[in-house]
């Protein structure tokens, strides 16, 4: 079990608080949905995550698209709105690896925090796999400047496509999204070998990535 660590904890249990005392900078607007906010700092290791969303994920979160002057591959994900059991949820999955972090039954409130809640749901699916601490950090620091524009990359689509499928049979198999196990549903589909990446598995990808991130 991973231990977390009181600042760890403490930016989980306040994350409008995250983004680096941002009230006195530009990157954060109220503490709230960060948005495009030019370039990270010379020899920061800071990067503006980048959520490549559908059209209908963009209109949910009444978000207009806007494209990054720094575009980096570690810092893109594709986001989608899928609709199950009446509930909205949302699929992120991750480029260059295909991790992806599916978020269940999300309200009006959680859309217009999107941000806070992909934190939190990313940090709790890094934890099942056992990712150490300075990779989850890593990955809570990179998500603190965030950018939303149009999805770019078919083959992420096309994979999103057969995880969303696996992510349907598996809450069908267990009874609906109300008696389905999130944390074994996310083991499922992080550990599925997928084609575009070589048949490899996205758990086994991130951890080489921040890995190869850390040893740099």
């Amino acid at each position: 079990m991973l231990a977390i660590n009181a600042g760890l904890r403490y930016r989980l249990a306040h994350p409008t608080q995250t983004c680096h005392k941002l009230e006195a900078s530009s990157r954060c607007r109220n503490g709230i949905r960060p948005l495009h906010r030019g370039h990270p700092a010379a020899g920061s290791d800071y990067l503006t995550m980048i959520f490549r969303c559908t059209q209908k994920l963009l209109k949910e979160l009444r978000i207009k698209p806007q494209e990054p002057d720094v575009v980096s591959e570690v810092g893109s994900w594709h986001a989608n709105l899928l609709r199950i059991d009446r509930r909205k949820c949302v699929l992120f999955t991750h480029d260059m690896t295909l991790f992806s972090v599916f978020i269940a039954g999300l309200k009006r409130d959680e859309f217009d925090h999107i941000d806070q809640v992909f934190g939190q749901a990313m940090f709790k699916t890094m934890r099942l796999f056992n990712f150490e601490q300075e990779e989850i950090e890593r990955m809570l620091d990179w998500s603190e400047q965030n950018s939303y524009t149009k999805t770019a990359n078919r083959s992420v689509l096309g994979s999103m496509n057969d995880i969303a499928f696996h992510i349907d049979c598996y809450i069908h198999d267990e009874g609906g999204l109300a008696y389905a196990d999130l944390a074994q549903l996310h083991r499922r589909i992080n550990q599925i070998p997928l084609k575009a990446i070589g048949y490899k598995y996205p758990r086994d990808c991130l951890k080489s990535l921040l890995s190869g991130k850390r040893r740099a």
